[in-house]
Protein backbone atom coordinates (compact mmCIF):
# COMPACT_ATOMS: atom_id res chain seq x y z
CA UNK A 1 0.00 0.00 0.00
CA UNK A 2 2.75 2.56 0.87
CA UNK A 3 4.77 1.90 -2.48
CA UNK A 4 1.54 2.73 -4.04
CA UNK A 5 0.29 5.36 -2.17
CA UNK A 6 4.13 7.26 -3.26
CA UNK A 7 3.31 6.43 -6.86
CA UNK A 8 0.34 8.53 -6.46
CA UNK A 9 1.60 10.97 -4.97
CA UNK A 10 4.22 11.53 -7.69
CA UNK A 11 1.64 11.19 -10.24
CA UNK A 12 -0.09 14.40 -8.25
CA UNK A 13 3.50 16.78 -7.55
CA UNK A 14 4.14 15.89 -11.19
CA UNK A 15 0.77 17.48 -12.06
CA UNK A 16 1.22 20.30 -10.31
CA UNK A 17 4.44 21.62 -11.70
CA UNK A 18 7.03 19.29 -11.60
CA UNK A 19 7.89 18.92 -8.10
CA UNK A 20 9.67 15.17 -7.03
CA UNK A 21 9.08 13.89 -3.80
CA UNK A 22 13.09 14.55 -3.38
CA UNK A 23 12.08 17.82 -2.42
CA UNK A 24 9.86 17.30 0.25
CA UNK A 25 11.28 16.48 3.87
CA UNK A 26 9.41 13.44 5.72
CA UNK A 27 6.76 15.10 7.38
CA UNK A 28 5.93 17.23 4.45
CA UNK A 29 5.71 13.92 2.55
CA UNK A 30 3.57 12.55 5.50
CA UNK A 31 0.97 15.34 5.08
CA UNK A 32 0.59 15.17 1.68
CA UNK A 33 -0.40 11.59 1.54
CA UNK A 34 -2.28 11.97 4.49
CA UNK A 35 -3.94 14.63 1.80
CA UNK A 36 -4.31 12.43 -1.32
CA UNK A 37 -6.48 10.39 0.77
CA UNK A 38 -8.59 12.48 2.31
CA UNK A 39 -9.20 13.74 -0.66
CA UNK A 40 -9.44 10.16 -2.89
CA UNK A 41 -10.09 7.19 -0.59
CA UNK A 42 -8.80 4.27 -1.51
CA UNK A 43 -11.99 2.53 -1.62
CA UNK A 44 -12.91 2.63 -5.64
CA UNK A 45 -12.88 -0.42 -7.55
CA UNK A 46 -12.49 -0.23 -11.67
CA UNK A 47 -15.58 -1.21 -13.43
CA UNK A 48 -13.94 -3.75 -15.90
CA UNK A 49 -17.05 -5.80 -16.55
CA UNK A 50 -18.98 -2.31 -18.08
CA UNK A 51 -16.01 0.64 -19.26
CA UNK A 52 -18.55 3.39 -19.03
CA UNK A 53 -19.34 3.30 -15.49
CA UNK A 54 -16.07 3.84 -14.73
CA UNK A 55 -15.79 2.30 -11.04
CA UNK A 56 -18.08 1.88 -8.08
CA UNK A 57 -16.67 1.57 -4.61
CA UNK A 58 -15.23 -1.57 -3.45
CA UNK A 59 -18.13 -4.04 -3.48
CA UNK A 60 -18.85 -5.14 0.12
CA UNK A 61 -15.83 -3.58 1.69
CA UNK A 62 -15.77 -1.30 4.98
CA UNK A 63 -15.25 2.39 4.35
CA UNK A 64 -14.35 4.78 6.39
CA UNK A 65 -14.58 8.39 4.63
CA UNK A 66 -16.48 11.26 3.73
CA UNK A 67 -17.19 11.48 7.69
CA UNK A 68 -19.15 8.08 7.41
CA UNK A 69 -18.04 4.63 8.32
CA UNK A 70 -20.44 2.17 6.32
CA UNK A 71 -19.69 -1.19 4.08
CA UNK A 72 -20.71 -0.94 0.32
CA UNK A 73 -23.17 -3.19 -0.74
CA UNK A 74 -22.33 -6.03 -3.20
CA UNK A 75 -22.79 -3.72 -6.59
CA UNK A 76 -20.15 -1.64 -4.99
CA UNK A 77 -22.44 1.29 -4.15
CA UNK A 78 -24.09 3.19 -0.68
CA UNK A 79 -27.34 1.65 -0.60
CA UNK A 80 -29.27 -0.83 0.24
CA UNK A 81 -29.56 -4.68 -1.30
CA UNK A 82 -29.83 -4.68 -4.57
CA UNK A 83 -32.89 -7.36 -4.12
CA UNK A 84 -35.98 -5.53 -4.57
CA UNK A 85 -38.94 -7.02 -2.53
CA UNK A 86 -42.38 -6.95 -3.91
CA UNK A 87 -43.97 -4.75 -1.62
CA UNK A 88 -41.44 -2.13 -2.14
CA UNK A 89 -41.91 1.40 -4.64
CA UNK A 90 -38.27 1.90 -5.51
CA UNK A 91 -37.21 5.60 -6.71
CA UNK A 92 -33.01 5.09 -8.03
CA UNK A 93 -31.51 8.12 -7.64
CA UNK A 94 -28.77 9.03 -10.50
CA UNK A 95 -25.90 11.26 -9.38
CA UNK A 96 -21.85 12.59 -8.30
CA UNK A 97 -21.36 13.58 -4.64
CA UNK A 98 -23.94 15.85 -3.93
CA UNK A 99 -26.48 13.30 -4.65
CA UNK A 100 -24.20 10.73 -2.72
CA UNK A 101 -24.32 12.82 -0.03
CA UNK A 102 -20.19 13.47 0.99
CA UNK A 103 -19.56 14.98 4.09
CA UNK A 104 -22.71 13.23 6.32
CA UNK A 105 -23.86 9.98 6.60
CA UNK A 106 -26.14 7.60 4.58
CA UNK A 107 -29.29 8.35 6.47
CA UNK A 108 -28.82 12.28 6.05
CA UNK A 109 -28.28 12.55 2.43
CA UNK A 110 -31.49 13.71 0.06
CA UNK A 111 -32.39 10.24 -1.44
CA UNK A 112 -32.73 8.64 2.03
CA UNK A 113 -34.63 11.44 3.38
CA UNK A 114 -36.88 11.74 0.63
CA UNK A 115 -37.75 8.22 1.23
CA UNK A 116 -38.53 9.01 4.70
CA UNK A 117 -41.04 11.94 3.62
CA UNK A 118 -42.48 9.91 1.38
CA UNK A 119 -42.95 7.39 3.72
CA UNK A 120 -44.58 9.30 6.51
CA UNK A 121 -47.49 10.82 3.93
CA UNK A 122 -48.15 7.20 2.36
CA UNK A 123 -51.48 6.40 2.48
CA UNK A 124 -51.49 2.30 2.56
CA UNK A 125 -49.56 1.47 -0.41
CA UNK A 126 -45.77 0.26 -1.33
CA UNK A 127 -43.03 1.38 1.36
CA UNK A 128 -40.77 3.67 -0.85
CA UNK A 129 -37.12 2.98 -1.17
CA UNK A 130 -34.65 5.08 -2.18
CA UNK A 131 -31.61 3.50 -4.10
CA UNK A 132 -28.55 5.64 -4.94
CA UNK A 133 -26.07 5.04 -7.77
CA UNK A 134 -24.61 8.23 -6.93
CA UNK A 135 -20.91 8.68 -6.23
CA UNK A 136 -18.25 10.95 -5.84
CA UNK A 137 -16.51 11.68 -8.83
CA UNK A 138 -19.68 10.83 -11.02
CA UNK A 139 -20.45 12.74 -14.29
CA UNK A 140 -23.42 12.35 -16.43
CA UNK A 141 -22.40 9.51 -18.83
CA UNK A 142 -21.22 7.23 -15.58
CA UNK A 143 -24.63 7.91 -13.68
CA UNK A 144 -26.74 6.52 -17.29
CA UNK A 145 -24.31 3.85 -17.51
CA UNK A 146 -24.79 2.43 -14.42
CA UNK A 147 -28.36 2.23 -14.40
CA UNK A 148 -28.33 1.12 -17.85
CA UNK A 149 -26.12 -1.94 -16.53
CA UNK A 150 -28.03 -2.12 -13.05
CA UNK A 151 -31.18 -1.52 -14.38
CA UNK A 152 -32.95 -5.45 -14.41
CA UNK A 153 -30.99 -6.08 -10.88
CA UNK A 154 -32.48 -2.91 -9.33
CA UNK A 155 -36.12 -3.09 -11.31
CA UNK A 156 -36.47 1.11 -10.37
CA UNK A 157 -40.55 1.95 -10.55
CA UNK A 158 -39.31 5.64 -10.57
CA UNK A 159 -35.61 7.71 -11.46
CA UNK A 160 -34.25 10.91 -10.25
CA UNK A 161 -31.39 12.43 -12.41
CA UNK A 162 -29.14 14.94 -10.34
CA UNK A 163 -27.14 16.78 -12.42
CA UNK A 164 -24.60 18.76 -11.48
CA UNK A 165 -22.46 21.95 -12.61
CA UNK A 166 -19.40 20.05 -12.80
CA UNK A 167 -21.02 16.92 -15.04
CA UNK A 168 -19.04 17.84 -17.64
CA UNK A 169 -15.60 17.02 -16.49
CA UNK A 170 -13.38 14.15 -17.48
CA UNK A 171 -14.44 11.31 -15.02
CA UNK A 172 -11.22 9.98 -13.08
CA UNK A 173 -9.83 5.90 -13.27
CA UNK A 174 -8.69 3.97 -10.32
CA UNK A 175 -5.38 3.95 -9.56
CA UNK A 176 -3.72 0.48 -8.10
CA UNK A 177 -4.54 1.59 -4.35
CA UNK A 178 -7.76 2.33 -4.96
CA UNK A 179 -7.95 6.22 -5.45
CA UNK A 180 -8.90 8.37 -8.49
CA UNK A 181 -6.91 10.30 -10.52
CA UNK A 182 -7.23 11.92 -14.21
CA UNK A 183 -3.82 11.76 -15.16
CA UNK A 184 -3.41 9.82 -17.63
CA UNK A 185 -6.98 9.61 -19.47
CA UNK A 186 -6.55 8.94 -22.76
CA UNK A 187 -10.39 9.27 -24.18
CA UNK A 188 -13.16 10.73 -21.49
CA UNK A 189 -16.48 9.89 -22.26
CA UNK A 190 -16.86 13.06 -23.98
CA UNK A 191 -14.78 11.79 -26.78
CA UNK A 192 -11.82 14.00 -25.92
CA UNK A 193 -8.21 12.59 -25.70
CA UNK A 194 -7.23 13.74 -22.72
CA UNK A 195 -9.21 15.23 -19.27
CA UNK A 196 -11.06 18.73 -18.75
CA UNK A 197 -12.13 19.81 -15.69
CA UNK A 198 -14.14 23.65 -16.19
CA UNK A 199 -12.83 25.28 -12.90
CA UNK A 200 -15.22 28.12 -13.38
CA UNK A 201 -18.29 26.23 -14.82
CA UNK A 202 -19.84 28.47 -16.53
CA UNK A 203 -18.30 29.69 -20.01
CA UNK A 204 -19.08 30.34 -23.58
CA UNK A 205 -17.48 28.03 -25.58
CA UNK A 206 -18.26 25.23 -28.51
CA UNK A 207 -16.48 22.68 -26.67
CA UNK A 208 -18.63 23.52 -23.16
CA UNK A 209 -21.71 24.26 -24.68
CA UNK A 210 -20.49 20.82 -26.74
CA UNK A 211 -20.16 18.15 -23.77
CA UNK A 212 -23.58 19.92 -22.08
CA UNK A 213 -25.64 18.98 -25.15
CA UNK A 214 -24.04 15.83 -25.01
CA UNK A 215 -24.83 14.90 -21.54
CA UNK A 216 -28.46 15.53 -21.91
CA UNK A 217 -28.52 13.74 -25.50
CA UNK A 218 -28.03 11.38 -23.25
CA UNK A 219 -30.33 11.83 -20.24
CA UNK A 220 -33.42 12.20 -23.26
CA UNK A 221 -32.03 8.56 -24.65
CA UNK A 222 -32.49 7.49 -21.05
CA UNK A 223 -36.16 8.96 -20.57
CA UNK A 224 -37.29 7.37 -23.76
CA UNK A 225 -36.28 4.05 -22.61
CA UNK A 226 -37.76 4.88 -19.38
CA UNK A 227 -41.25 5.93 -21.00
CA UNK A 228 -41.32 2.59 -23.01
CA UNK A 229 -41.27 0.89 -19.11
CA UNK A 230 -43.46 3.29 -17.89
CA UNK A 231 -41.27 4.42 -15.64
CA UNK A 232 -41.34 8.03 -14.56
CA UNK A 233 -38.22 10.58 -14.38
CA UNK A 234 -37.48 13.39 -12.71
CA UNK A 235 -34.67 15.89 -13.47
CA UNK A 236 -33.39 17.36 -10.34
CA UNK A 237 -31.08 19.92 -10.89
CA UNK A 238 -28.52 19.55 -7.57
CA UNK A 239 -26.10 22.11 -6.09
CA UNK A 240 -25.42 25.47 -7.67
CA UNK A 241 -27.06 26.29 -10.95
CA UNK A 242 -28.19 29.19 -12.56
CA UNK A 243 -31.99 28.78 -13.94
CA UNK A 244 -31.96 30.00 -17.10
CA UNK A 245 -28.76 27.11 -18.00
CA UNK A 246 -30.71 24.53 -16.27
CA UNK A 247 -34.23 25.91 -18.86
CA UNK A 248 -31.67 26.54 -21.97
CA UNK A 249 -30.54 22.66 -21.31
CA UNK A 250 -34.00 21.45 -21.29
CA UNK A 251 -35.15 22.90 -24.09
CA UNK A 252 -32.59 22.07 -26.38
CA UNK A 253 -32.40 18.56 -25.44
CA UNK A 254 -36.32 18.59 -25.56
CA UNK A 255 -36.54 16.58 -22.57
CA UNK A 256 -40.52 15.87 -21.54
CA UNK A 257 -39.48 14.72 -17.92
CA UNK A 258 -40.96 17.89 -15.01
CA UNK A 259 -37.69 18.86 -13.74
CA UNK A 260 -36.42 20.67 -9.86
CA UNK A 261 -33.76 23.56 -9.38
CA UNK A 262 -32.02 24.14 -6.20
CA UNK A 263 -32.35 27.53 -5.59
CA UNK A 264 -29.08 29.26 -5.11
CA UNK A 265 -29.59 30.39 -1.72
CA UNK A 266 -29.74 27.16 -0.41
CA UNK A 267 -25.96 26.14 -1.25
CA UNK A 268 -24.39 29.27 0.18
CA UNK A 269 -21.83 28.78 2.93
CA UNK A 270 -24.58 28.24 5.52
CA UNK A 271 -25.75 25.03 4.10
CA UNK A 272 -22.57 23.78 3.35
CA UNK A 273 -20.63 21.17 5.52
CA UNK A 274 -16.87 22.52 6.72
CA UNK A 275 -13.77 21.87 3.98
CA UNK A 276 -12.58 20.02 2.80
CA UNK A 277 -16.45 18.77 1.32
CA UNK A 278 -18.38 21.69 1.09
CA UNK A 279 -21.57 19.54 0.64
CA UNK A 280 -24.82 20.18 1.80
CA UNK A 281 -25.23 19.70 5.26
CA UNK A 282 -27.82 16.88 7.17
CA UNK A 283 -30.09 20.29 7.25
CA UNK A 284 -29.30 21.41 3.70
CA UNK A 285 -29.97 17.97 2.43
CA UNK A 286 -33.77 17.70 4.21
CA UNK A 287 -34.63 20.50 2.31
CA UNK A 288 -33.53 18.79 -0.74
CA UNK A 289 -35.09 16.31 -0.41
CA UNK A 290 -38.08 18.25 -0.16
CA UNK A 291 -37.89 19.57 -2.97
CA UNK A 292 -37.51 15.83 -4.50
CA UNK A 293 -40.76 15.32 -2.94
CA UNK A 294 -42.57 17.64 -4.51
CA UNK A 295 -41.50 16.78 -7.69
CA UNK A 296 -42.52 13.06 -7.49
CA UNK A 297 -45.57 14.26 -6.07
CA UNK A 298 -47.13 15.67 -9.09
CA UNK A 299 -45.37 12.60 -11.06
CA UNK A 300 -47.15 9.98 -8.82
CA UNK A 301 -49.43 12.08 -7.34
CA UNK A 302 -48.15 11.29 -4.04
CA UNK A 303 -49.77 13.68 -1.19
CA UNK A 304 -48.73 17.00 -1.18
CA UNK A 305 -45.95 18.40 1.08
CA UNK A 306 -47.45 20.11 4.24
CA UNK A 307 -45.89 23.74 4.55
CA UNK A 308 -43.68 23.88 7.75
CA UNK A 309 -41.24 26.41 8.92
CA UNK A 310 -38.44 24.34 7.38
CA UNK A 311 -39.82 23.17 4.11
CA UNK A 312 -39.20 25.29 1.23
CA UNK A 313 -41.80 25.70 -1.78
CA UNK A 314 -39.71 25.66 -5.12
CA UNK A 315 -41.68 25.54 -8.78
CA UNK A 316 -42.05 21.43 -10.30
CA UNK A 317 -41.35 23.19 -14.12
CA UNK A 318 -42.94 21.59 -17.17
CA UNK A 319 -40.14 21.38 -20.28
CA UNK A 320 -43.15 23.23 -21.76
CA UNK A 321 -42.29 26.44 -20.40
CA UNK A 322 -38.58 25.89 -20.61
CA UNK A 323 -37.70 27.52 -24.35
CA UNK A 324 -39.41 30.75 -22.96
CA UNK A 325 -37.47 31.13 -19.72
CA UNK A 326 -34.23 29.83 -21.37
CA UNK A 327 -33.62 33.19 -23.49
CA UNK A 328 -31.11 34.92 -20.29
CA UNK A 329 -29.07 31.82 -20.94
CA UNK A 330 -26.66 33.15 -23.83
CA UNK A 331 -25.99 36.44 -21.94
CA UNK A 332 -25.44 34.74 -18.69
CA UNK A 333 -22.34 32.65 -20.55
CA UNK A 334 -21.11 35.74 -22.06
CA UNK A 335 -20.99 37.70 -18.33
CA UNK A 336 -19.20 34.02 -17.07
CA UNK A 337 -16.70 34.49 -20.03
CA UNK A 338 -15.60 37.87 -19.64
CA UNK A 339 -13.26 36.52 -16.93
CA UNK A 340 -11.43 34.74 -19.19
CA UNK A 341 -8.32 36.41 -20.37
CA UNK A 342 -7.64 37.22 -23.99
CA UNK A 343 -4.27 35.98 -23.45
CA UNK A 344 -2.67 33.27 -21.94
CA UNK A 345 0.94 33.32 -19.84
CA UNK A 346 1.89 30.99 -17.11
CA UNK A 347 1.06 32.13 -13.93
CA UNK A 348 -1.08 31.08 -10.70
CA UNK A 349 -4.06 33.31 -11.63
CA UNK A 350 -4.12 31.84 -15.25
CA UNK A 351 -5.65 28.80 -13.04
CA UNK A 352 -9.19 29.10 -14.54
CA UNK A 353 -7.80 28.94 -18.29
CA UNK A 354 -6.33 25.65 -17.90
CA UNK A 355 -9.06 22.94 -18.48
CA UNK A 356 -6.83 20.40 -19.76
CA UNK A 357 -4.00 18.32 -17.74
CA UNK A 358 -1.17 20.62 -17.37
CA UNK A 359 0.69 22.81 -14.43
CA UNK A 360 -0.95 26.28 -15.47
CA UNK A 361 1.52 28.38 -12.85
CA UNK A 362 4.97 27.46 -15.40
CA UNK A 363 2.94 26.23 -18.96
CA UNK A 364 4.38 22.20 -18.33
CA UNK A 365 2.35 20.20 -20.18
CA UNK A 366 2.45 16.56 -21.32
CA UNK A 367 0.58 14.68 -24.12
CA UNK A 368 -2.43 16.67 -24.70
CA UNK A 369 -3.94 19.62 -22.96
CA UNK A 370 -6.71 22.45 -23.50
CA UNK A 371 -6.34 26.15 -22.78
CA UNK A 372 -9.02 28.70 -22.98
CA UNK A 373 -8.55 32.17 -24.04
CA UNK A 374 -11.35 35.11 -25.16
CA UNK A 375 -11.70 35.81 -28.81
CA UNK A 376 -10.30 39.40 -29.26
CA UNK A 377 -12.38 41.35 -31.99
CA UNK A 378 -10.97 41.78 -35.30
CA UNK A 379 -8.83 38.49 -34.44
CA UNK A 380 -7.58 36.39 -36.90
CA UNK A 381 -5.05 34.08 -35.30
CA UNK A 382 -3.33 32.22 -32.60
CA UNK A 383 0.08 32.50 -31.98
CA UNK A 384 1.34 29.75 -29.24
CA UNK A 385 4.92 30.09 -28.30
CA UNK A 386 6.18 26.93 -27.14
CA UNK A 387 9.48 26.05 -25.63
CA UNK A 388 11.45 22.69 -25.78
CA UNK A 389 12.31 21.01 -22.37
CA UNK A 390 16.11 21.55 -21.82
CA UNK A 391 16.58 18.36 -20.39
CA UNK A 392 15.17 15.73 -23.12
CA UNK A 393 16.91 15.99 -26.07
CA UNK A 394 15.70 12.82 -27.06
CA UNK A 395 12.23 14.29 -27.62
CA UNK A 396 12.57 16.34 -30.40
CA UNK A 397 11.93 17.03 -33.14
CA UNK A 398 8.96 16.61 -31.96
CA UNK A 399 5.11 17.35 -34.26
CA UNK A 400 2.88 19.71 -32.00
CA UNK A 401 -0.35 20.04 -33.29
CA UNK A 402 -3.17 23.13 -32.21
CA UNK A 403 -6.28 22.91 -32.65
CA UNK A 404 -9.93 24.88 -32.26
CA UNK A 405 -13.00 23.35 -32.38
CA UNK A 406 -16.37 25.42 -34.01
CA UNK A 407 -19.16 24.60 -35.18
CA UNK A 408 -18.08 24.52 -38.74
CA UNK A 409 -15.26 21.94 -38.07
CA UNK A 410 -12.92 24.06 -36.18
CA UNK A 411 -9.11 25.00 -37.52
CA UNK A 412 -6.20 22.87 -36.92
CA UNK A 413 -2.18 23.64 -37.59
CA UNK A 414 1.02 21.75 -37.05
CA UNK A 415 4.63 22.40 -36.37
CA UNK A 416 7.73 20.44 -35.95
CA UNK A 417 9.47 21.74 -32.58
CA UNK A 418 13.44 21.00 -32.50
CA UNK A 419 15.35 21.48 -29.20
CA UNK A 420 17.17 24.66 -28.38
CA UNK A 421 16.80 27.64 -25.84
CA UNK A 422 14.48 29.41 -28.32
CA UNK A 423 10.62 29.48 -28.14
CA UNK A 424 8.60 27.91 -31.51
CA UNK A 425 5.64 29.46 -32.92
CA UNK A 426 2.66 27.68 -33.84
CA UNK A 427 0.09 29.61 -35.90
CA UNK A 428 -3.44 28.71 -35.97
CA UNK A 429 -6.70 30.34 -37.80
CA UNK A 430 -9.24 31.41 -35.58
CA UNK A 431 -12.60 29.93 -37.03
CA UNK A 432 -14.79 32.60 -38.88
CA UNK A 433 -17.85 31.24 -37.02
CA UNK A 434 -16.69 31.90 -33.49
CA UNK A 435 -18.32 35.22 -32.43
CA UNK A 436 -15.50 37.87 -30.62
CA UNK A 437 -15.69 37.70 -27.28
CA UNK A 438 -16.77 33.75 -27.02
CA UNK A 439 -13.77 31.91 -25.75
CA UNK A 440 -11.92 29.70 -27.71
CA UNK A 441 -11.14 25.92 -26.75
CA UNK A 442 -7.08 25.74 -27.55
CA UNK A 443 -6.06 22.06 -27.48
CA UNK A 444 -2.75 20.79 -28.23
CA UNK A 445 -1.34 17.71 -28.71
CA UNK A 446 2.07 16.73 -28.61
CA UNK A 447 3.53 13.23 -30.32
CA UNK A 448 5.32 12.16 -27.88
CA UNK A 449 6.63 12.71 -24.38
CA UNK A 450 9.00 11.38 -21.52
CA UNK A 451 9.87 11.33 -18.13
CA UNK A 452 12.32 12.19 -15.76
CA UNK A 453 14.27 11.39 -12.70
CA UNK A 454 11.89 11.69 -9.95
CA UNK A 455 9.06 12.11 -12.07
CA UNK A 456 6.07 9.64 -12.92
CA UNK A 457 4.45 12.29 -14.91
CA UNK A 458 4.83 12.56 -18.92
CA UNK A 459 6.44 16.08 -20.10
CA UNK A 460 6.35 17.24 -23.96
CA UNK A 461 7.32 21.11 -23.63
CA UNK A 462 6.34 24.43 -21.73
CA UNK A 463 3.98 26.66 -23.25
CA UNK A 464 5.00 29.97 -22.96
CA UNK A 465 2.32 32.30 -24.38
CA UNK A 466 -0.95 32.67 -26.66
CA UNK A 467 -1.51 35.68 -28.05
CA UNK A 468 -4.02 36.67 -30.77
CA UNK A 469 -3.43 38.90 -33.89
Amino acid sequence: MAGTLVCAAGWFLAARGGMSLEDLGPDERQALLESLLHESPGVFAAAWYDPPIGYTLRPQHRVSAWDDDFTANELGYRSGPPTKAPEVFRVVFLGDSWTFGMGVRREESFPHQLATLANARRRNGREIEAWSLALPGYNTFNELAALDFFFERLQPDAVVVCPTMNDVDSSGHVLPNGSLTRIGVVRDGFGNDHSLVYRSQLVDSFQFKQRWLAAFRAVKEIEERLRARRIPLLVYFTATWDPSFAHWLVAESRLAAPYVITPGELTGLRWRNPPPFRHGTPAANRLYAGMVYQGLARLLRWPALEPSAEDVEVPVYSPASAPALAGPARKLLRRASARVPEAYQPSPEAALQCVGPMDCATGLMGRATTILVRRRPEATRLVISLLPLPDAASLYPLTVTAAVASPSGGSRASAEVRGGAVPHRLSVPIPADLEADAVLDVALRAARVVTAPGLLSARSMTVVEITQE
